[in-house]
């Protein structure tokens, strides 16, 4: 149902809709409830990174012809990127158009009993997200050539880390734009 939802509110906020924008934080602004900004930090914490340990485990168990049954109960070598994507790029359109007023109130919501930084949320994602790519480099450099395990695994997070980017990029390219004016003067 989350990721319907998701779906939902990515088709909504499609090309920037400003109205949407607006209907949306408003609707947030008013009814000053923090679920939706604990919901969606909770969700990142879920969403999964790559797992070498996992990985190395499944190529063994493939070995002994218990591949499938292994990967079936595999939630931790990004088998979420579809959701993971759909998550960050529901962010990244809530601010699609340079909008400064839901930039900042991803950050923080004042008049709200708790503030949650989405912001903050995301690039802790991105670091774990990080760390395991690296792993899994580190595994792959002293091979001559990588499995087709392997690249599907480094395709799937090449294609979160873009989308996180992205929302990141999104997220803060105003408020840097506005930092970069006032120290330069342009």
């Amino acid at each position: 149902m989350v990721a319907q939802t998701l779906q939902l509110g990515i088709h909504l906020l499609s090309g920037g809709n400003k109205d949407i924008q607006k209907m949306l934080i408003d609707y947030l602004q008013l009814k000053k409830d923090v679920r939706f900004f604990t919901s969606l930090a909770g969700l990142m914490n879920k969403c999964s990174v790559l797992n070498l340990e996992m990985f190395e485990r499944q190529i063994k168990a493939e070995g002994l012809g218990m591949g499938a049954e292994l990967a079936a109960g595999d939630h931790q070598n990004l088998n979420d990127a579809e959701f993971t994507c759909s998550l960050f790029r529901f962010l990244q359109l809530t601010c699609e158009g340079h909008n400064l007023d839901f930039q900042n109130y991803l950050r923080t919501q004042p008049g709200h009993t708790t503030s949650v930084n989405l912001i903050n949320s995301t690039v802790d994602y991105l670091l774990r997200l990080q760390e395991s790519v690296m792993d899994f480099y580190w595994h792959y450099s002293s091979k001559e050539v990588i499995d087709e395990g392997g690249k599907e695994y480094f395709l799937r997070a090449i294609q979160v880390c873009s989308q996180v980017f992205n929302t990141l990029t999104e997220s803060i390219q105003t408020l840097t734009e506005s930092i970069l004016s006032v120290l330069f003067g342009a």
